[in-house]
């Protein structure tokens, strides 16, 4: 039996980690400043914001985004550049009724009425109610 020379055989390398300098005590303050000042800079940006929108929700010149069916129909006519006088021209609804059905002040929307309004905005009813279902999913047991 030969025996074996262990003195060439080299070992596997490692698998070593790349090393990572630690900063200096003062370095890891410093860094911490200088990287959290545009940070800070953002943070105290978002914070105005967000007080201006609070202000302007108090003050009813920003408003929460409506559900249901009447919210959808006043989503596709804003989306499409519309106004509720020109959406009740092309529909044929008047704008008064098109307002109550938007603010869901008419909960239940006839059929013809409902006609009326996707032929105005150029869809159809189908799309309409798709649109409807897409942002009002049902929920469990519906």
């Amino acid at each position: 039996m030969k025996s074996r020379d262990h003195s060439r055989m080299q070992a596997a390398p490692e698998f070593a980690q790349p090393a990572v300098s630690q900063p200096a005590p003062e370095q890891e303050h410093a860094g911490n400043s200088a990287s959290s000042g545009p940070v800070h800079a953002l943070q105290e940006k978002i914070a105005e914001l967000e007080a201006e929108v609070a202000h302007l929700r108090k003050v009813g010149r920003v408003r929460e985004p409506r559900k249901g069916f009447g919210g959808t129909i006043q989503r596709l006519r804003e989306g499409k550049n519309l106004s509720l006088t020109e959406l009740a021209r092309l529909s044929g609804c008047s704008k008064p009724s098109l307002s109550r059905i938007e603010t869901q002040e008419i909960p239940n929307v006839k059929l013809r009425n409902i006609l009326k309004l996707a032929s105005g905005l150029g869809l159809r009813p189908s799309e309409v109610f798709a649109e409807y279902e897409r942002e009002n999913p049902p929920k469990n047991g519906e």
